[in-house]
């Protein structure tokens, strides 16, 4: 599954969002799972970053583990 899918093309994908603050979403891509991490203002933020990279995901679960808060 993961045969094209790297982290580093993940959060580039994230980078080149509208949004600027999905850039500071963490991908790591393990075991055929794509990992997120960080922190974000809303849960909107959250699910957005999640939605933003599915379709570079080829596939792959993805863990959400990014946090919420107000900063």
């Amino acid at each position: 599954m993961t045969e094209n899918v790297t982290s580093e093309a993940l959060e580039q994908r994230l980078s080149e969002s509208p949004i600027r603050d999905l850039s500071k979403v963490s991908v790591k891509v393990k075991d055929d799972t794509v990992y997120l991490t960080g922190r974000l203002k809303s849960f909107y933020l959250k699910q957005v970053a999640q939605e933003w990279v599915r379709p570079s995901s080829n596939g792959c679960p993805i863990v959400n583990s990014i946090s919420v808060a107000k900063y």
